[in-house]
C-alpha cells in the first residue's frame, strides 16, 4: 500500500506542476506573440506528419528507474481551432528495476549445479534486475491550446490521451552472487536472459503531458514535448514462485521527446 500511494503522489505532482508550466507559458506566448496569425501554424484542417524521437525514464509499482529512448512518426490533424488529434507508431524501449531474491540450495542433497557454475552451491543471489521491454507503442492524443495563439511563433499544447503497446522481446540483466558451502562467495556481473515469456505481450496506458510547438518557416514545425505516462496493465505473466517474482507490475514513465513536421 505504501508503493501505491507513493506513485499516486507522484502522479498528481506531475499533472500539478505540468498545469503550471503550462498556464505559464500561455501567458508567455499571449504577451511575446507578434500578431503572426497567418506564418506557420497548422490551421484548421491541416494534416501534419512528421518523425519523432525521445529519451524515457521508466520504473514498475516498485523502485528503481530504468532509461530507454523511442522513435516514430506521428500524424496530426486540427479538428477545431484549439484542439488537435494526433497519432503516432512507435519503437520504445521501457521496462524498470526489479526486486532481489534469493534461491536457496542449501537443502538439496549433494552438490547443486547452477548457471555456469558446478559445485557445493548453497544460494544464488540476484541482484540490480533491470527488465528492458521493447515495445512498439501506438498513442492516441488530444492536443489542447487557446484558438488565439494559433500561428503564433511558439504554441504551448496540454496533451492528454492513451496508448496501446505490443511488447516483443523482454530482457533482464542482473548480477548474480553465489554463496557456496565452503564460505566463499562468487560474483557474476551483467548477466542477461531472456524473459520474454515472463511479460504479458499486451499494455494499455494513459498519459499527460505538456509540449511547445515551434512554428518554422515554410509551414514546418519543430515540437518539444514532455510526457507522464501511467500503465494499466499487471506485465507480470509469472503467477506461482517466490513473491519477489509474482507481484504485480504496472509500468510508468516520464519522456522528454522531439518532433520535426516533414509533410
Amino acid at each position: 500500500m505504501k508503493t501505491k500511494r507513493t506513485f499516486k503522489t507522484k502522479l498528481y505532482s506531475i499533472i500539478f506542476g505540468l498545469s503550471m508550466v503550462f498556464g505559464f507559458t500561455v501567458s508567455f506566448a499571449q504577451d511575446q506573440d507578434t500578431g503572426g496569425a497567418t506564418g506557420g501554424g497548422i490551421m484548421g484542417g491541416d494534416l501534419a506528419i512528421g518523425a519523432k524521437v525521445g529519451a524515457n525514464f521508466n520504473q514498475f509499482t516498485q523502485p528503481g528507474t530504468s532509461a530507454g529512448f523511442s522513435a516514430g512518426g506521428y500524424a496530426r490533424y486540427q479538428i477545431l481551432d484549439f484542439l488537435e488529434v494526433q497519432g503516432e507508431i512507435a519503437y520504445s524501449l521501457q521496462g524498470g528495476a526489479r526486486r532481489e531474491f534469493t534461491r536457496d540450495f542449501s537443502g538439496l542433497p549433494g552438490s547443486g549445479s547452477v548457471g555456469v557454475i558446478d559445485g557445493p552451491i548453497s544460494a544464488v543471489q540476484y541482484i540490480n534486475r533491470n527488465i528492458v521491454l521493447s515495445n512498439i507503442e501506438v498513442p492516441i492524443s488530444a492536443r489542447l491550446t487557446l484558438p488565439e495563439l494559433n500561428g503564433g511563433a511558439m504554441v504551448p499544447k496540454f496533451i492528454v490521451g492513451g496508448s496501446y503497446s505490443y511488447n516483443f522481446a523482454a530482457f533482464e540483466l542482473n548480477d548474480q552472487m553465489y554463496y557456496f558451502n565452503d564460505g566463499t562467495q562468487f560474483l557474476l556481473s551483467d548477466r542477461q536472459e531472456n524473459v520474454t515469456s515472463d511479460y504479458y505481450h499486451h499494455n494499455l496506458s494513459g498519459h499527460v503531458g505538456f509540449a511547445l510547438d515551434f512554428n518554422l518557416e515554410n509551414d514546418k514545425v519543430f515540437t518539444m514535448e514532455f510526457k507522464y505516462r501511467q500503465g494499466f496493465t499487471n506485465l507480470n505473466a509469472i503467477y506461482l514462485g517466490l513473491p519477489e517474482l509474482t507481484e504485480r507490475l504496472r509500468s510508468s514513465g516520464f519522456s522528454v521527446n522531439f518532433s520535426y513536421r516533414i509533410l
